[in-house]
Formats: C-alpha cells, sequence, structure tokens
C-alpha cells in the first residue's frame, strides 16, 4: 500500500501525488480510496479504490532505471507488428500493464515506425497515432518527474542521452 505524499503511476493518467488514503462510499459501494493528484495537471482529483485489479497503480521508476532504459536504445532492434489488428491488441495489452520498460519500447517502435512512414510520404495509422500519444503521456509525465524536467524536455534529454554523437 502507498503512503499520503508519495509519488506514484495510475493508469494512463501519469505521474500521481497521493494526497489522502480514506473510506469513500461511491455507487453504493464503501471502500477505501487513494485521492490522487495528476502532478501535471493540478486541476484534477483522481478518487482510486486501494484494491482495483482492473487499473494498474505502480511506483515511479528509479532514476538508475531509467538511465539504464535510455542506454538501451542505441543498441535495441525494433519490433514491429505487421499485422494492424494484433498490433493494436498488443500495444494497448502494453499500455494497459503500466509497466514502463514496455511502455517506452513500444514508443521507440512507434517513432521509428512514423519517421519510416514519414520518409514514404505517409502517416501513422489513427491507432498507432492515438496509442503513441497515450506513451508519450506516460513517458513524459514520469521521466520530467524523475529528471526534474518539464515533459516537453523529455525527448530531447532522451535523445542527447542514448545519442551523444548525432
Amino acid at each position: 500500500m502507498f503512503k499520503v505524499d508519495a509519488y506514484v503511476v495510475y493508469g494512463t493518467a501519469g505521474v500521481c501525488l497521493v494526497k489522502d488514503i480514506r473510506k469513500e462510499n461511491f455507487g453504493g459501494r464503501k471502500a477505501e480510496y487513494y485521492i490522487l493528484q495528476p502532478i501535471f495537471d493540478r486541476d484534477s482529483m483522481i478518487y482510486a479504490p486501494v484494491d482495483n485489479e482492473k487499473v494498474t497503480i505502480r511506483s515511479v521508476i528509479g532514476e538508475d532505471e531509467l538511465y539504464s532504459l535510455i542506454h538501451e536504445l542505441p543498441e535495441r532492434k525494433p519490433a514491429w507488428i505487421e499485422n494492424d489488428k494484433l498490433r493494436s491488441e498488443t500495444f494497448k495489452e502494453t499500455l494497459r500493464t503500466g509497466d514502463i520498460r514496455s511502455i517506452f519500447f513500444m514508443l521507440h517502435d512507434l517513432y521509428l515506425h512514423k519517421f519510416a512512414q514519414a520518409e514514404k510520404g505517409r502517416k501513422l495509422h489513427i491507432a498507432d497515432d492515438n496509442i503513441m500519444r497515450s506513451a508519450e503521456n506516460l513517458v513524459n509525465s514520469e521521466f520530467a518527474h524523475v529528471l526534474g524536467l518539464e515533459p516537453a524536455d523529455v525527448v530531447p534529454f532522451i535523445l542527447r542521452e542514448a545519442f551523444p554523437e548525432k
């Protein structure tokens, strides 16, 4: 169980501060809830059941693990799934798991495919573009929090760190 004032990653909302933990009654169901405030959307508040099995809530990645992920990029081989339906299902499941490593590498694959498509004068499929935006929000939120950056500065930071010679 997380404590008040802890930073967590909740579903696709990104990094949130645990503001409170208390019993609430929603829809006739009395349960214990985390009261979460997304760090890059201070006007929102999320009430997440402590025992929720549908939406992933996890600790924020550590700085060492974050740098390790970034430094794997230059040696990593992309893993693109050609079948649109299978790719969409796989990518949605990757987001659902909340595993930052898998999401980060999926996002890398999406960027590479987007660049390849642009070279051919094409765009990403709409489903891929939607997944990419969700993955970007998660990665940018978490990496920005850990590194003390603004979300918009995350991709340039990753590129400088992973590919310093370019």
